[in-house]
């Protein structure tokens, strides 16, 4: 739409091979900004043996969604308990609803093997490949997969409110990045009120290689309330309560005691 031109930022979008080397990117300033899972943000910020081993002043500058179709899915052919599940990294947030989710299922945790497979692309692949049982996928993965034979078992909706994704950064936020956040809250909220349906459309057919039902299927879900992207920016206490209560039953820790209370006396002070 031209906003990032108007306001004098340029934008090089690069992919992460998984969420540690991506905060170590942010680390190092090979890139300033990051769209992460908000759990990440908790245990890089908070916890002392996240995956780089090391606390970072990770900030989140604002919510982008609440998973976008965040769901389980199980591979062709897999019929009864998965035996292997893909994660990015097992400690992580995508992880820990996979868990639940397949809990819920009535499979407990630990009877199934855990392969690290990296970003969600690379795991909707390989479920499709039939190299794992399941794995958790979501923006529009999850529907590339289901039309290759996956089957959708359950969602994050089945387990509370949730955010899915934030931007993200170590640094103090420069001016560049805060402008990059408003045109990003600005988008989402145009496309909350129905503003450029055709142009994602289409973008998700080409970028996503979806055909025309799917990219529709896709577009729903990012204007849908429940799944979809998140107005303001805004993170709220509740969805920040399921990340923590997922992240305690699966890697208890007493770290994050008092985080929710500290952001909700900001919240209240705001």
């Amino acid at each position: 739409m031209g906003y990032l031109a108007d306001s004098g930022i340029k934008v090089d979008e690069i992919s992460v091979p998984s969420s540690p080397a991506a905060f170590e990117m942010l680390e190092r300033s090979e890139i300033d900004v990051l769209i992460t899972s908000p759990d990440n943000v908790l245990a890089y910020r908070y916890l002392s043996e996240n995956p780089l081993g090391r606390k970072l002043d990770a900030k989140i500058l604002g919510a982008i969604d609440r998973g976008l179709g965040l769901s389980l899915c199980y591979a062709p052919d897999v019929d009864l308990a998965p035996l292997t599940f893909g994660v990015d990294v097992p400690t992580s947030g995508f992880a820990f609803v996979g868990y639940e989710l397949l809990s819920q299922q009535g499979i407990a945790y630990k009877s199934y093997s855990v392969k690290n497979l990296g970003s969600t692309p690379k795991r909707q692949v390989a479920l499709v490949g039939g190299s794992i049982d399941s794995t958790i996928l979501n923006a529009g993965n999850e529907i590339k997969a289901i039309s290759q034979g996956a089957r959708k078992i359950a969602d994050v909706s089945a387990i509370g409110p949730y955010i899915g994704s934030v931007l993200t950064a170590v640094s103090e936020p420069s001016h560049s990045m805060l402008a990059l956040t408003e045109i990003i809250n600005q988008v989402i909220n145009e496309i909350l009120t129905g503003e450029h349906a055709r142009l994602i459309i289409d973008i998700a057919k080409r970028n996503l290689e979806l055909n025309s039902a799917q990219a529709l299927d896709h577009y729903n879900t990012l204007i849908d309330p429940i799944h979809g992207l998140v107005q303001g920016g805004k993170i709220d206490l509740p969805s920040l309560k399921t990340l923590i209560d997922l992240r305690n039953k699966y890697l208890p820790t007493n770290e994050l005691d008092g985080v929710m209370a500290d952001i909700s006396a900001l919240a209240r002070a705001q």
